[in-house]
């Protein structure tokens, strides 16, 4: 748990300096940009430290996120299933390298699954099974990645 508290305050402090700029150059969107993410990755750490509470107030005050709705879907379903509708939404709309949205689309149809929700779920696993084939990670990702499909057909039933 050491690496995450020290990740914690990091990620604190640079949320400290962010906000000084986001202050002094409110017409810049990247900073406040820059200032969702941080606050996101900081709710993340919290999560990581089993500070369930605190983790979802500072999800919760930045942008929706796939960690958010994870950390929902056990105790407000209906919050969950909000939160990954939007989400779905938002991520047809980035970019991507295939490795990230292959992370991201498996995670977001697990997400539905434990919904119960599975006609949303699966073109969010084909997604995650096309792009860990198209990804071309290092050799020391080979068989991660090989894994991960695996895991992803075996939801889709293949």
């Amino acid at each position: 748990m050491g690496h995450a508290d020290a990740g914690v305050r990091f990620l604190r402090e640079a949320f400290a300096i962010f906000l000084q700029l986001a202050a002094a150059d409110p017409p810049n969107t990247n900073h406040r940009y820059d200032l969702a993410t941080i606050e996101g990755r900081i709710g993340e750490g919290l999560a990581v430290l089993g500070r369930r509470k605190e983790a979802i107030e500072r999800l919760e005050s930045s942008r929706p996120t796939l960690s958010l709705a994870e950390l929902t879907t056990a105790v407000d379903p209906p919050k969950a299933a909000r939160l990954a509708a939007e989400i779905a939404s938002q991520m047809g709309k980035m970019k991507y390298t295939p490795w990230n949205r292959a992370v991201d689309s498996g995670r977001l149809a697990k997400i539905f699954l434990q919904l119960g929700q599975r006609d949303a779920a699966v073109p969010w696993l084909e997604k995650a099974a096309q792009s860990w084939r198209a990804a071309k990670p290092p050799a020391s990702q080979q068989a991660r990645r090989a894994q991960e499909l695996r895991a992803v057909e075996a939801l889709l039933g293949r």
